[in-house]
């Protein structure tokens, strides 16, 4: 049966009672906490003579229950919080407000939340200075998800979880913030730290005791504001107090550029930029060879550009750097490395090239309009075209020879078919071809689609290798007749789904990534210059 509170007179009583909040193990052995004369003389309200003071897992209060749930013996109604004192280790953490439970629970509202395994020392002081109007008692709650039994003389716990860290300090960047944590004034030391930021939500990693960490991704011209916690292996403390609001700058300059793709050619190489995945729009790219260092230019968004001058036989990776009128991005990841070319010579004779032109030249001499042969066998895999115009034999059957590696035939009855040469690469191709003509005043369209061809299965030996199609493309007479008299050309378009020939897997053996060639093509009539 509760006691009821009446108006008697109050009585008092002096007490400090020491509490640990949330331990893992119980304690155990009663042992009773006695009021004393000199209190009760002082005319302050008396707790009883028996207490298992705990902190509950909220950690938000401390509490002080009356065993046997023996109510407590007060006259009015709770004694003023400023009577009471909590501390946790050695900082202050002041009582809000006290209440009394049930009639044998005395509960002390704190300020600040308690850690799990923190020492709390609780203390009450009578009205006056007398010195023996404040008693001291040595008493340890331990708590396993309840009230549990207070006892004398218990060895101090260590705390364990990290107390609540100082306000962080805040490096406005160009849509990113750097942090710098300020560790908790006590307690154990962090091993580690997660900044949270608001608005958005988006976080980063403190590893240590101290340090920074950036947010990235965050929008300009938004204020931020960032809260820390601190962390050990035992858990994490409360967040501490926001860091003050900081306005996120916009980007001047783009973000960094993907690896860049590379073809080699004959003491030069061709590069094909990858634009950023986000951020500014880039204007134009400056490209870079390593060795030597040489450079050239890709105007716009993306694109490539041609590095000559290289020196044959030597492997170069190029790296790649996105500009804007504002500023430059960090130079790309490098590419894989590619062997440049040595330079090649063609036999000729009088009736492919001018009779001025010597039997033997090289290809970077070679007049405007003049084809490779097929007669020659590439030193590498392309991995772009270096040509993408092909001429239309003068009479059927024919060839129409592209690069080293692609081209045409023209059978006596002006079937067409492509004809690709692989070595390292396999998988299948899709093509078509298509062209607009005329047949007197009328216009015409053609199209035809070829049977995918090429090879999906893994073969053990890399060496050149030529695939066609089965069935050709018949081409109708007036369309070629259109094409010799340059009044048509006809376009090639295709997809070229590439794999490694000896593992059939979409990797090099580098771990580089293989991806699908596009294939376009035009042919045409030939220049009466080279006819």
């Amino acid at each position: 049966m509760l006691k009821t509170f009446s108006s008697r007179s109050p009585k008092a009583v002096a007490s400090t009672f020491l509490a640990t909040g949330l331990f893992a193990v119980a304690l155990a052995v009663p042992n009773p906490i006695t009021g004393t004369p000199e209190a009760k003389a002082a005319g302050e309200p008396t707790f009883g003579t028996t207490f298992q003071p705990y902190v509950p897992v909220d950690g938000k209060s401390v509490k002080l229950q009356r065993s046997n749930n023996q109510s407590f013996d007060l006259s009015d109604n709770a004694p003023d919080p400023a009577r009471f004192t909590v501390m946790v280790g050695t900082t202050p953490n002041p009582v809000t407000s006290v209440a009394i439970l049930q009639g044998w629970i005395l509960k002390m509202n704190v300020t600040n939340g308690i850690t799990k395994n923190a020492v709390v020392t609780v203390s009450y002081s009578a009205a006056g200075d007398t010195p023996n109007k404040i008693k001291t008692i040595s008493n340890v709650a331990a708590l396993d998800f309840g009230p549990l039994t207070a006892t004398n003389n218990i060895s101090t716990f260590v705390q364990t979880v990290p107390n609540a860290p100082g306000v962080s300090t805040v490096l406005a960047g160009e849509e990113n913030a750097t942090i710098t944590v300020t560790p908790p004034n006590s307690g154990p030391a962090p091993t580690s730290y997660e900044v949270t930021s608001s608005p958005d939500g988006k976080t980063c990693t403190v590893d240590g005791p101290s340090g920074s960490c950036t947010i990235t991704g965050l929008t300009a011209g938004v204020a931020y504001t960032f809260t820390t916690v601190a962390k050990t292996a035992s858990g994490s403390s409360p967040a501490g107090l926001a860091s003050a609001s900081t306005t996120v700058l916009a980007k001047t300059a783009p973000n960094t550029p993907g690896v860049p793709t590379v073809a080699a050619g004959e003491e030069s190489a061709t590069i094909t930029v990858t634009a950023p995945t986000s951020g500014l729009t880039p204007t134009s790219y400056e490209v870079t060879a390593t060795p030597g260092g040489k450079t050239c230019t890709v105007a716009g968004a993306s694109g490539s550009c041609t590095i000559s001058g290289l020196t044959a036989g030597t492997a170069y990776t190029f790296t790649t750097i996105a500009k804007v009128s504002t500023g430059n991005s960090t130079a790309s990841t490098a590419s894989a490395s590619t062997t440049v070319l040595a330079k090649t010579t063609i036999t000729t004779t009088a009736t492919t090239v001018p009779a001025s032109t010597a039997t033997t030249i090289p290809l970077t001499t070679i007049p405007a309009g003049y084809t490779p042969s097929w007669d020659k066998e590439p030193l590498t895999d392309s991995e772009t075209d270096a040509n993408t115009v092909g001429y239309f034999p003068a009479v059927s059957p024919g060839v129409i020879i592209i690069t080293d590696e692609m081209g045409f035939t023209l059978d006596k009855k002006n079937g067409i078919k492509p004809k690709i040469r692989m070595k390292n690469y396999a998988g299948k191709i899709k093509m078509s071809i298509s062209a607009s003509y005329k047949v007197g005043a009328k216009t015409k369209k053609y199209k035809c689609t070829f049977a995918p061809f090429g090879t999906t299965k893994k073969i053990k030996t890399s060496k050149w290798r030529w695939y066609t199609p089965k069935k050709a493309c018949i081409l109708p007479a007036p369309l070629v007749a259109a094409v010799r008299a340059n009044t048509a050309t006809l376009s090639a378009s295709g997809k070229w789904s590439r794999q490694w020939l000896t593992t059939s897997k979409k990797a090099r053996p580098d771990k580089t990534k293989i991806k699908p060639r596009t294939l376009r093509y035009t042919m045409k009539a030939k220049p009466a210059a080279v006819k």
